[in-house]
């Protein structure tokens, strides 16, 4: 038993509340004040750090885009040393 309380009709009912409310502000896929421009230079620098701590080559696919908007993914391009 991992200890966990089972949520009752109440709290059920009050978790959709906050996800209707969440979703209806609009905040609820990006907060507010999302940087979309600055988040990608990041994520293209973490990659090139990572390449270069791993000595890899990653294909940094910010524009690849799945069932929501703004997905981000890096394809492994070899899984050796280059």
């Amino acid at each position: 038993m991992s200890g966990a309380v089972p949520a009752t009709a109440d709290h059920r009912e009050a978790l959709w509340g906050l996800l209707r409310e969440l979703d209806a502000s609009g905040e609820s896929q990006f907060p507010a004040g999302f940087d979309r421009t600055a988040t990608r230079e990041r994520f293209g620098a973490l990659v090139a750090r990572t390449d270069a701590e791993f000595g890899c080559s990653s294909l940094d696919e910010q524009d690849v885009q799945s069932g929501s908007d703004g997905v981000q993914g890096v394809t492994r391009r070899a899984t050796s040393a280059s």
